[in-house]
């Protein structure tokens, strides 16, 4: 009887030692062992096993090895292989394990796994020891870590101030929601050094900070870009730029006679960085500068740059001691803006007595057509001055240099001073042809006008020693009379040339 006992405890011991190894210990998938910078959020999985429909996993993790502190969790799984977690504390290694239950069986344990859940961020922009930042600076964290988008977090708490130790008067702090990578700054004191960090944070705590120091420097000053330094001959209205800085309310702007700026012309405030100058005065030397303010702090003021405005007139052509003007020629000067108007004379005296022409030109004009026929080889001189502002800021700028001109010599080939000149046949339907005996090789320039000087035709030509024959084609100018114009070296004649069509 004792034997039929022992033996029955033998069969059942050894029934229930098979039916538990009927249930698989489960093989842990990922996180990888030891894996670091794991998210909060971090999905833990293993990999299935075979069993009844009833089987279950169980799950434990832990901040011990042991699984004995008071954060274990530990939950059972009806048939799935993974679990997500959810605000597990930055900086902790985690160790979990996972077994299967299958029908009150319970499998061993898996091996134990460790992970470690991220504790620092990847700082991206201000660089350290970036200068020259706007008050409004943006400082960002990027949005990855090891190239892995980070997950699980709530909220990032963000800390900018003057000292180093965050806690200064002027501390700025808060927090962002989890899915924003930036904070911008608003109203930074003006060439200050600001130090800053940020850590993540959710229900279950908050990470710590950088151990990196980072810092910042805002700029001092806005730089100025035009008129350039010393720069001459600007308008009245001269229009001053300088480079944009943003997060501020305006800038403030001084003009003055001195660099001192204790004569003061014109200062006033703008919400752009380019304004036109005003109250300024033909001649005059002008210093300015350029500083910039926000709600709490206003920067240093710029460089100071010099230019000077345009005493009187520039005039560009007819080039002073010009020869063989035009018998209307135009004359043309350069522009100018921020005055009123300009006043022109010409005359056949340089002491301006009794001008041929004394016109009062348009604000916007930059040249006049003369209308009176001036008298061939007669010289002329011309000047003009502007005007600027009414009542007490009324301005007149100094009469420009004379300068002075010579009205072309349309005379026939009779008077000419090149004897060797012929030029036929004349008069012409169309074509013609110059003969020129040089002495020497020569560049002959060939020019038409018309009665009131106006170019109709020109050519350079190239004549070598001994008798030259050039063909002019005229077959593109209208029936009437012209001349023209002949240059060798320093010598020069004119012909009147005739078309018939």
């Amino acid at each position: 009887m004792k034997r039929y006992i022992f033996t029955l405890f033998l069969l059942s011991a050894a029934f229930s030692i098979m039916a538990e190894q009927l249930v698989y210990t489960p093989a842990l998938k990922s996180p990888a062992d030891n894996a670091i910078n794991q998210m909060p959020n971090v999905p833990l999985s293993w990999y299935a096993i075979t069993g009844s429909t009833g089987l279950q996993y169980e799950l434990t993790f832990d901040t011990t090895a042991n699984f004995n502190s008071p954060l274990m969790f530990d939950t059972i799984q009806t048939l799935l292989t993974g679990y997500r977690t959810k605000n597990l504390l930055f900086g902790k290694v985690y160790y979990w394990k996972v077994r299967a239950i299958d029908n009150g069986n319970t499998s061993a344990w898996s091996p134990t796994r460790s992970f470690s859940i991220f504790n620092n961020l990847n700082i991206d922009l201000p660089a350290i020891g970036d200068s020259n930042q706007a008050p409004d600076v943006a400082i960002s964290w990027k949005s990855t870590l090891n190239f892995i988008t980070i997950t699980g977090v709530s909220y990032y708490d963000y800390q900018v101030d003057t000292s180093a130790n965050f806690n200064s008067a002027l501390l700025v702090s808060g927090s962002v929601k989890g899915n924003v990578f930036s904070f911008k700054n608003m109203n930074l004191r003006f060439y200050t050094t600001y130090y800053w960090r940020v850590r993540p944070r959710h229900a279950g705590g908050a990470g710590t900070w950088d151990t990196t120091l980072w810092y910042f420097k805002i700029l001092k000053n806005p730089i100025l870009i035009s008129p350039g330094n010393n720069v001459i001959n600007q308008s009245l209205d001269v229009t001053l730029k300088w480079n944009i800085i943003t997060g501020i309310l305006a800038y403030q702007y001084q003009i003055a006679l001195d660099q001192n700026f204790t004569d003061i012309v014109n200062a006033s405030e703008s919400d752009t960085i380019v304004v036109k100058a005003e109250f300024l005065r033909f001649g005059n030397s002008y210093y300015w500068r350029v500083r910039a303010r926000h709600l709490t702090d206003t920067s240093d003021w710029s460089q100071t740059y010099h230019f000077s405005v345009n005493s009187t007139v520039i005039l560009k052509s007819p080039a002073d001691n010009a020869q063989n003007i035009a018998f209307r020629p135009l004359l043309v000067w350069t522009a100018q803006t921020g005055i009123t108007g300009y006043q022109l004379e010409l005359d056949s005296l340089n002491t301006f007595s009794n001008p041929i022409v004394n016109y009062k030109p348009k604000a916007s004009d930059v040249n006049y057509q003369v209308t009176k026929s001036l008298k061939s080889l007669k010289t002329y001189y011309w000047r003009m001055r502007a005007f600027a502002g009414t009542g007490i800021t009324a301005d007149t700028s100094a009469w420009s240099p004379v300068w002075s001109f010579t009205i072309l010599n349309p005379t026939g080939i009779e008077e000419n001073t090149i004897p060797a000149f012929a030029l036929y046949p004349n008069p012409t339907s169309g074509k013609i042809f110059i003969r020129v005996d040089s002495k020497e090789v020569n560049t002959v320039q060939f020019t038409v006008f018309d009665l009131v000087g106006k170019k109709i035709f020109e050519k350079q030509l190239n004549f070598t020693v001994g008798q030259n024959v050039e063909e002019i084609n005229l077959d593109n100018i209208r029936k009437g009379v012209y001349i023209g114009h002949l240059t060798i070296g320093n010598t020069s004649v004119n012909q009147k040339i005739i078309v018939e069509k």
